[in-house]
């Protein structure tokens, strides 16, 4: 499953609503199918999008709430996937962030997968929150072929 960017917190009350999606999708990433998402995608399995006053719950698969700041940051990055992380045949990535929020509660023993050289990442050049067989980033990865096929590859050794 691809969870691409985009903007969640213009609908994060119809995507509150959706509980029978919520829970798909978290209970296919707890039993170990794969699954990148990126940016908005990342927003949307974090607990919760603050937007405004209004707290919207979300998927809830990382222990962490994503709260919108009004803020624009935008960044080129470059970095290395750690050996053993989903999708982890690529070692080496460039991308971009673009986004106007942060993680907020980000638990203390949450995995990252991603090292940036640079960019800002979720936090301390940290990217890439890691949940069974799930990857989500703040960064918009340049897929190359390796990528691809280390995605396409782990997808394969799930299928049923």
């Amino acid at each position: 499953l691809y969870i691409g960017g985009g903007f969640p917190e213009i609908l994060a009350d119809k995507l509150e609503k959706n509980h029978s999606m919520k829970k798909a999708v978290k209970r296919l990433a707890e039993d170990g199918m794969p699954l990148y998402a990126e940016c908005g995608g990342l927003m949307y399995l974090t607990r919760s999008i603050t937007y405004g006053k209004k707290r919207r719950k979300m998927a809830g698969l990382f222990d962490a709430d994503t709260v919108m700041t009004g803020r624009m940051l935008l960044n080129y990055t470059r970095g290395k996937i750690s050996a053993g992380a989903p999708i982890s045949g690529a070692r080496s990535f460039q991308g971009h962030e673009f986004h106007y929020s942060r993680l907020d509660s980000v638990s203390s023993d949450s995995k990252f997968a991603c090292k940036l050289d640079m960019g800002k990442g979720i936090a301390n050049c940290r990217d890439g929150l890691v949940a069974h067989n799930t990857l989500a980033s703040y960064g918009h990865l340049y897929f190359g072929p390796s990528f691809a096929r280390a995605f396409v590859k782990s997808c394969s050794r799930y299928s049923r």
